[in-house]
């Protein structure tokens, strides 16, 4: 159940933050709907082209990265199916153990009457 809330909380996380994007060299930072190079806004500065270039790749990081956290929570489903396989064959494995030992206890029994 941690690693199920471990995970959720990630894949909100890497959603929620700022997506980086390189494009001619400058690395832009998206935030909401704007843009910063170096730390200063420049939204508003670059052409509507540049604009529609960094988002779309921004989204494509952002997609990318949710995809991550779904194979990531997948693969965690995954692990615990299997565990809980594991233990329901070992659980299983001792109740067939305990019938055994009650049979072989009351073979004894009769044998003695």
């Amino acid at each position: 159940m941690k690693y199920y809330i471990l995970l959720l909380f990630l894949a909100f996380s890497l959603i929620s933050l700022a997506q980086k994007v390189e494009k001619d060299g400058k690395t832009y930072i998206i935030k909401k709907e704007k843009i910063f190079l170096e730390g200063k806004e420049v939204t508003d500065s670059l052409s509507e082209e540049e604009k529609t270039l960094i988002f779309k790749e921004g989204v494509l990081i952002r997609e990318s990265l949710n995809l991550k956290a779904i194979e990531l929570e997948r693969k965690e489903k995954e692990r615990k199916g299997k565990e809980e396989a594991a233990a329901k064959l070992e659980k299983e494995s001792k109740k067939a153990q305990k019938a055994q030992k009650k049979l072989k206890r009351s073979s004894k029994r009769l044998k003695r009457n």
